[in-house]
């Protein structure tokens, strides 16, 4: 009777935090619609800590299930999916009537594939890393546009918010791979640099916590898009470097 007892404390605690993460989508939502779009970008970040803290929960629990996983893809469409796409088209899509209406829509809809493709591959390829950028680090990215602009005045995103959902869009649902925060192991090279990373980071965080949020998401959104080009330009010169061998045994 126990062990029953403590078995289902253990699966409710994870689903409590991402009912969390649902009623800060929620929340969001309703600030957006107020025009405070400064706390709703707020009510996203704190969507993605509860998003980030009920996976822990549920690993360290043991609480895993697959209620829990289609609970949170649900959740994490709220929060990741529908509230940045109504916030960023009250905020700036709004005035493009139809337009606006087809990138909300593509950006919404790219969020729904990515979480859906998450679901079906999350017991194999993407432990050590994601396939397509993951919805919580593009609903950051222009969550932090906003809490950026109001610390600085003079940063004015919003002309620039319909390429960068439709960018963000792609990224979501490409094949580009971005790495997970358990492969990202600092125990292993170099310690003093990542010491050092660490300090300055955390400086820049209390004195400019606008700005470090938006560097940490921009710098995530590109690195994906730096690595892939890497891999392809290094595959373009081996098969290069490999067919002018292919050609110069031919001639002999």
């Amino acid at each position: 009777m126990y062990n029953k007892k403590k078995q289902k404390n253990v699966y409710i605690l994870p689903n409590l935090f991402t009912s969390a993460n649902f009623f800060c989508g929620i929340f969001s939502m309703i600030l957006s619609l107020r025009g405070d779009f400064y706390h709703a970008a707020w009510a996203v970040m704190a969507a993605m800590l509860f998003d980030f803290l009920d996976g822990q929960v549920a690993r360290l629990t043991k609480g895993t299930s697959q209620f829990g996983v289609e609970y949170d893809s649900l959740s994490d469409m709220v929060s990741f999916g529908i509230a940045p796409t109504i916030m960023m088209y009250l905020l700036a899509l709004k005035d493009l009537n139809r337009i606006g209406i087809a990138i909300a829509f593509v950006y919404s809809v790219s969020c729904a594939l990515r979480l859906a493709r998450f679901n079906v591959s999350t017991q194999s390829s993407e432990k050590k890393q994601f396939t397509g950028m993951p919805t919580p680090a593009a609903c950051g990215l222009l969550a932090s546009l906003i809490i950026l602009q109001s610390e600085y005045a003079f940063v004015d995103f919003v002309p620039m918010v319909p390429v960068i959902m439709l960018a963000l869009a792609f990224l979501m649902v490409s094949n580009i791979k971005y790495p997970t925060l358990s492969s990202m192991n600092l125990k292993k090279e170099k310690p003093f640099l990542y010491l050092a990373g660490i300090v300055i980071a955390t400086s820049v965080f209390i004195f400019h916590t606008e700005l470090f949020i938006f560097v940490v998401f921009f710098s995530y959104a590109a690195y994906g898009v730096i690595r892939e080009t890497h891999y392809y330009t290094l595959g373009r010169r081996y098969l290069r470097n490999l067919e002018l061998e292919r050609t110069r045994t031919n001639e002999k």
